[in-house]
């Protein structure tokens, strides 16, 4: 303020855009005895002061701070002062200021404003090339980036997954050999997945002229078993695969040599002892089985008892008999 005539009262509001500022605080001037208030949803700032004594001081009578709002719209945002009661006195600044007597002052008002620049905030990013953060795969995707050369934001997205890129021609995994049979694929040439999978014999190997040999390669056109299809991926190393006992069907035992019979010499024994031939069964009677005591056994357990002179004479009378039997 300059050119104070003398006031005594002051009363007036400070416009300002509530989309673009935000008002922070006021700091104090050559009045001391005032109110200020906002009304950021108004979007302006009231001012009174009434006991100023006509007092004639010039200079600053107040200052407020704004904050830019982030989201501001770039350009030139006013900063006014009108009238307290505008549905009064609209715009004019009648009954703004007036001296002791109540006297109106009729003042010149000069406005302003604040004028925002762009920023990234308020405009679009201006952003750099793209760039590779991580490189797809045959099935997974990568990741690529890119930021702003201006604030520094980045942004990402996915890239797809390349997908494979199979072979043309088939590569032996595993050879055949005399009654298993080898393996060939077509193989990935970016990763280790494999597809049209396909078995032959050493037999297909030497009649269709290809060797037999792990990573040798063959053509389609070189084994007429071999066909190309689109749903036969498969990993080259596939994990174990646990089986479901309950859901599987019980393997069936192998027929081969199923009538031979393994016997121990224990069984050969109690079969011969088993047999039901006359010798036998009188070799039985004289000399016990399954560990039963013989008629023999009987007499020379008898005849021990009257003499051990004459057990080895009754022992070679039964064993020559047992023998004669035998025959």
């Amino acid at each position: 303020m300059d050119t104070n005539p003398g006031l005594m009262a002051m009363t007036f509001t400070v416009n300002y855009d509530k989309n673009a500022l935000t008002f922070k605080k006021y700091n104090l001037g050559i009045f001391t005895d005032y109110t200020i208030v906002d009304h950021p949803e108004l979007g302006y700032v009231s001012f009174v002061n009434c006991e100023s004594y006509n007092k004639t001081y010039e200079g600053l009578i107040f200052s407020i701070e704004f904050q830019v709002k982030e989201k501001a719209t770039p350009g030139f945002h006013p900063i006014s002062i009108k009238n307290i009661r505008p549905e009064q006195y609209g715009d004019s600044m009648s009954g703004c200021f007036a001296d002791w007597s109540r006297s109106t002052i009729y003042a010149e008002v000069k406005n302003g404003g604040v004028t925002v620049g762009e920023s990234c905030l308020n405009t679009d990013h201006i952003y750099g090339n793209w760039t590779t953060v991580t490189e797809p795969t045959c099935e997974g995707t990568g990741v690529e980036s890119r930021s702003c050369i201006n604030c520094g934001h980045s942004e990402s997205r996915d890239i797809p997954a390349s997908g494979h890129d199979f072979e043309s021609f088939w590569t032996i995994d595993q050879k055949a050999s005399f009654g298993i049979s080898g393996i060939m694929s077509r193989h990935c040439k970016n990763c280790s997945a494999v597809t049209d999978k396909t078995t032959f014999s050493a037999s297909d190997a030497n009649q269709n002229n290809f060797e037999n040999n792990i990573s040798t390669t063959v053509k389609e056109q070189d084994f007429d078993k071999l066909k190309k299809t689109t749903d036969s991926e498969i990993k080259a190393e596939q994990p174990n695969k646990t089986i479901d006992k309950n859901n599987e069907p019980e393997s069936k035992p192998s027929t081969v040599n199923s009538k031979i019979t393994e016997k121990t010499a224990d069984d050969i024994i109690s079969t011969i002892k088993k047999a039901d031939s006359l010798p036998l069964r009188i070799y039985r009677y004289l000399f016990g089985n399954d560990g039963k005591s013989g008629v023999i056994s009987k007499i020379t357990s008898v005849f021990s008892r009257y003499g051990e002179e004459n057990k080895w004479n009754i022992m070679s009378i039964t064993s020559l008999l047992g023998f004669i039997l035998m025959i």
